[in-house]
């Protein structure tokens, strides 16, 4: 009786330590990895926002891959490849301004649960501004947000909103910045706002938040602005045409990221 009782014991012991590592063989049965990736984070009304899903494994099988916008699901190609799901969906942006989300769901055959990644955008919309400098006719201030303009006694009045100030000068050329930029002579203004804006070499949100100048000097067409109010407000801002001279201007194109 008592060898029948240590015989129990030890099939017993064996049976759950035989459990364990079959368990621990089912937690490793799955090696399902996913990444998402995009080509721009700022994006107009029309353009096309190129999402790729790559889902890959060599001890599972890919069961499904969804994505969805706001909770509304979007087609994406089927799975052809269940160990290796690589594919792109060209999304045409026909939204609003302001923020968008794409959540990516991949399940496995093994895989426990699932892996959810989530992208966003920016849909932004171009305004064409012109600035005048020291003796034009044309506004020289403008609000970063609501892109309101102001001519110089305006502006005096409502120095709280100005956010960017343009003008020229024989050394510098076209110059666009914060008012508190020593560029700008305010000597009577008593609020002037610290906006940062610099070069950016890219559109994106990135680029605009590694800003860190109050003024960007020469401006010739092409230059690509980032700008960063106060407020918190983030914009791009595009060169077109520049018009030298203290009677000059020059037009941009403004996008306000909201």
């Amino acid at each position: 009786m008592k060898n029948l009782l240590k015989f129990s014991l030890v099939l017993l012991l064996i049976t759950s330590v035989s459990t364990f590592f079959l368990s621990c063989d089912d937690i490793a049965l799955s090696d399902l990895d996913a990444t998402v990736s995009q080509d721009k984070t700022i994006v107009r009304v029309n353009d096309t926002l190129k999402i790729t899903i790559n889902a890959t494994t060599s001890t599972d099988e890919v069961a499904s891959v969804t994505i969805s916008k706001g909770g509304n699901p979007l087609l994406i190609p089927a799975i052809s490849d269940n160990e290796n799901y690589n594919e792109t969906l060209n999304y045409v942006v026909t939204d609003g301004d302001g923020e968008i989300e794409f959540t990516i769901t991949v399940t496995g055959i093994n895989y426990v649960g699932s892996i959810v990644k989530t992208i966003k955008a920016n849909v932004v919309s171009d305004n064409d501004i012109t600035l005048g400098a020291k003796t034009s006719p044309l506004p020289s201030f403008i609000n970063g947000t609501t892109l309101k303009t102001y001519n110089s006694a305006d502006a005096a009045l409502n120095q709280e909103l100005v956010d960017i100030v343009y003008t020229y000068s024989a050394t510098d050329g076209a110059i666009i910045g914060a008012p508190s930029d020593p560029a700008f002579t305010l000597a009577s203004w008593t609020t002037k706002n610290a906006t940062k804006i610099a070069k950016i070499n890219e559109q994106s949100l990135s680029a605009v938040d590694g800003i860190s100048g109050t003024s960007v000097k020469g401006l010739v067409t092409g230059d690509l602005i980032g700008y960063l109010t106060v407020g918190g407000t983030k914009g791009i801002i595009v060169v077109k045409n520049v018009v030298v001279g203290d009677d000059g201007n020059t037009t941009m194109t403004f996008s306000v990221i909201k």
